[in-house]
């Protein structure tokens, strides 16, 4: 119940009209406050892109998180697990 009454702590749904460093810097927001053993951030179609193009900076300021992730040519989510 935790998960369900809390999802905006644990995931982060991208929006076509969201830019990359919002997503960046509300991702790390999130996580610093509320320090989730599972963080999730997925986008659809062209939010799938931006997803994308955040990778590599999530990937360097998340360094205590292990990343996983499952790709299609629509969707993009990448689940960040605390080490």
């Amino acid at each position: 119940m935790e998960l369900l009454n809390n999802i905006e702590h644990y995931v982060f749904f991208v929006q076509s009209s969201d830019k990359k460093r919002n997503v960046i810097q509300s991702t790390i927001t999130k996580i610093t406050a509320h320090s989730p053993s599972i963080f999730i951030i997925s986008g659809i179609s062209s939010a799938a892109e931006i997803v994308r193009e955040c990778e590599k900076s999530l990937i360097e300021y998340l360094q205590n998180y292990e990343l996983e992730k499952i790709s299609s040519a629509e969707k993009e989510k990448l689940f960040f697990k605390m080490k």
